[in-house]
């Protein structure tokens, strides 16, 4: 009677750190960008996008949304590295635009090279890539 209930006991705590571990590998890192984020970013860039081409006829670099607060540094977790482009958590963002500020291109890729990236201009239409050759996460 004790071997079989020693046996039950552990089966279940096995049991239990399966499910637990399996739940954490499925979760998403605190420093990877989920998918469902990833997309809303890039929502949020277009949304500033048509904003400011409402407001000022011109689109506008990546720290121009930041300081007409179109687009809120802090909500996103954006890092500015230069004038148009930024890191959000494993993801690298960008977003240039053309000289007479009637063209932009936005850009949200990870950073190590592999995963999902998404791109989007004035057309205001989000585009998914991934890159040749690398293996699906």
């Amino acid at each position: 009677m004790k071997t079989r209930f020693i046996v039950v006991a552990v089966i279940s705590l096995i049991s239990a750190v399966g499910l637990t571990v399996g739940k954490a590998m499925q979760q998403p890192r605190s420093r990877e960008l989920s998918s469902s984020d990833a997309l809303r970013i890039m929502r949020t860039i277009d949304t500033a996008e048509a904003s400011g081409f409402h407001a000022e006829q011109n689109y506008l670099s990546l720290d121009q949304l930041v300081r007409q607060r179109l687009v809120s540094a802090d909500k996103l977790g954006l890092a500015l590295s230069d004038s148009s482009s930024g890191i959000i958590k494993d993801y690298k963002v960008s977003v240039v635009v053309s000289t007479e500020g009637k063209h932009y291109a936005a850009a949200l890729v990870p950073s190590d090279g592999c995963g999902t990236a998404l791109f989007s201009d004035e057309s205001y239409l989000i585009y998914e890539g991934r890159v040749l050759g690398c293996s699906g996460r």
